[in-house]
């Protein structure tokens, strides 16, 4: 993080594979065509590439993404393997 610039992260801590992060993200209905999930998708990127954005997200510690939509949706499911895996290893069980 560029307010912390001196402070190690967890791998350079010694604690190596550790990979948590927050992030968001803007879902639309199953059923959304998919020529409005373009349009937004289009628009929440060039809207992330605004220099007004830019700070305001900086200032809150924040990097603004760019995904396509399929991205986002591989990213997504790259994201739920994992804390499934991490569910079932601590012995809980997900709720559907």
């Amino acid at each position: 993080m560029a307010d912390l610039p001196d402070v190690p992260t967890i791998g350079e801590s010694g604690l190596t594979g550790f990979d948590v992060t927050s992030w968001y993200g803007l879902w639309a209905p199953k059923e959304t065509p998919e020529a409005i999930v373009k349009l937004l998708n289009e628009a929440l990127r060039t809207a992330s590439q605004s220099p007004a954005l830019r700070k305001r997200m900086t200032d809150m510690s924040a990097s603004p993404g760019a995904l396509t939509s399929e991205q986002f949706a591989n990213f997504i499911e790259r994201e739920r393997q994992v804390w499934m895996t991490v569910i079932r290893n601590a012995g809980l069980k997900p709720e559907q």
